[in-house]
C-alpha cells in the first residue's frame, strides 16, 4: 500500500492547527475583526445542521458553514446555460462543477481572516491559492451530509 507524502509545512501547519484550536474562539479573537462567539452562534443558528466549522490553514482562518438543498439549487440556476459551451461535453461539466464550487465555498464562508472585510467572493477564490476553493468546496460538502461513500461504513450499520 503506497502512503502519501505530506510537506514539511503542511506537516507543520497541522501541528500549529492542532495547537492553535484547542480553544477556537480564543485562537479566532487573535484576528483583527472576528467576529465574537455570539456572531457565530447566531450564525450557528441560521445554519444546515447548525455547525459553523472553522478551518486554519497557516495564517489564516475562514469560518465555514454547510449549504441547504434552496441555496444549492439557487446556485446552480445562477451558472450561464453557455458556459463551456465552447469546449467538449466532459471539459464543460468540469467547468461548470468549478464554478459551481467557487460559488457554494464563497456563499458558506460566512467570515475570513484573509480580506478586510471578512467576507470570501468568488474572484477572490480564483485569484487565491489553487487548492482552497476546492478544499472549502470539500468542508461545506460534508457540512451538508454529503459523505464518501468509504465513509458509510464508519457511520451507519446494516440494522
Amino acid at each position: 500500500m503506497e502512503t502519501e507524502q505530506k510537506s514539511d509545512v503542511q506537516v507543520q501547519d497541522e501541528k500549529k492547527a492542532q495547537t492553535n484550536l484547542v480553544d477556537p474562539y480564543d485562537y479566532l479573537a487573535t484576528f483583527p475583526n472576528a467576529p465574537s462567539k455570539a456572531q457565530v452562534e447566531s450564525w450557528k443558528s441560521q445554519a444546515p445542521n447548525g455547525i459553523i466549522r472553522i478551518f486554519a490553514p497557516g495564517r489564516r482562518v475562514y469560518l465555514v458553514r454547510g449549504i441547504s438543498g434552496l441555496e444549492l439549487s439557487g446556485v446552480q440556476n445562477s451558472i450561464p446555460a453557455n458556459l463551456g459551451a465552447d469546449l467538449n461535453p466532459e471539459a464543460r461539466a468540469a467547468k461548470i462543477e468549478q464554478e459551481i464550487s467557487l460559488q457554494v465555498a464563497a456563499k458558506c464562508t460566512v467570515w475570513t481572516s484573509a480580506s478586510a472585510d471578512g467576507k470570501l467572493s468568488a474572484d477572490q477564490l480564483r485569484g487565491g491559492s489553487a487548492g482552497l476553493p476546492s478544499t472549502l468546496f470539500n468542508l461545506v460538502t460534508w457540512l451538508s451530509d454529503f459523505v464518501d461513500p468509504e465513509a458509510f461504513q464508519l457511520m451507519s450499520a446494516e440494522l
